[in-house]
């Protein structure tokens, strides 16, 4: 009787008593099921944060590649202008000023 009253004391009917017993005949001790399901809102909790950090993955990813992008943007205007950049100080080691170019 004992039992009875603790589990109403912890606001669980009478009647769940017969699938915790049948949990802990496949699952191991009463009082470990009873943690596990303790637990259960934490996980909850986890899978929302697991969740959340997906989506801030996602964000840092396509974040990288619109920087990768403009970093081989970057790198294609380099490109483009090194030439004629080079051509200068050519022109300027051979003693051109800048008044004849």
């Amino acid at each position: 009787m004992a039992a009875v009253f603790g589990l109403e004391e912890r606001n669980l009917p009478v009647d769940s008593l017969a699938p915790l017993v049948e949990l802990a005949k496949n699952y191991g001790e009463p009082a470990k099921i009873i943690e596990a399901l303790s637990q259960y809102a934490s996980l909850n909790e986890l899978n929302s944060d697991i969740a959340g950090a997906k989506g801030d993955l996602e964000s840092v990813n396509q974040e990288l590649a619109s920087t990768h992008q403009h970093l081989d943007e970057t790198k294609s205007e380099l490109s483009r202008v090194k030439e004629p950049l080079k051509a200068h100080e050519e022109v300027k080691k051979l003693g051109f000023g800048e008044p004849e170019l």
